[in-house]
């Protein structure tokens, strides 16, 4: 009976030596979950950190594009109001300058005023070609 007990002590003593290795395997197993926990953690807090500094950025830059938008819109009010009557002139002298373009097509282009623009391509080719 001793004998027997001697053996059932031996066995438990080796299932309990391999406990020990495999809670052993476990805590080295838990130490490098933490790590990588600590390393993805850390990774977090700096992708947060970039996102608010970029955050920030855009603010500032939508701040200044809207600062721009309104100097622009100030600057083309300014414009006008202070010089309507430049707009006015330039509306004039563009309608006269339409009314005036095709007297002036004839006159520059063409014996006759009845004459059309084939005429006007004719006497093109006639100046190009080699005497």
């Amino acid at each position: 009976m001793a004998v027997a007990a001697d053996v059932a002590a031996s066995e438990a003593l080796v299932v309990a030596v391999a406990a020990e290795a495999a809670d052993a395997v476990a805590e080295v197993a838990a130490a490098d979950a933490d790590e990588a926990a600590l390393v993805a953690d850390a990774a977090a807090s700096t992708a947060l950190v970039v996102a608010v500094v970029a955050e920030l950025a855009a603010a500032v830059a939508e701040a200044e594009a809207s600062d721009a938008l309104v100097v622009a819109v100030v600057a083309e009010a300014a414009a006008e109001v202070a010089d309507p009557e430049a707009s006015d002139a330039f509306w004039v002298a563009t309608a006269l300058l339409a009314a005036a373009a095709p007297a002036w097509y004839f006159a520059e282009y063409s014996v006759e005023p009845e004459t059309v623009p084939v005429v006007f391509v004719a006497h093109s080719c006639a100046a190009a070609a080699p005497d």
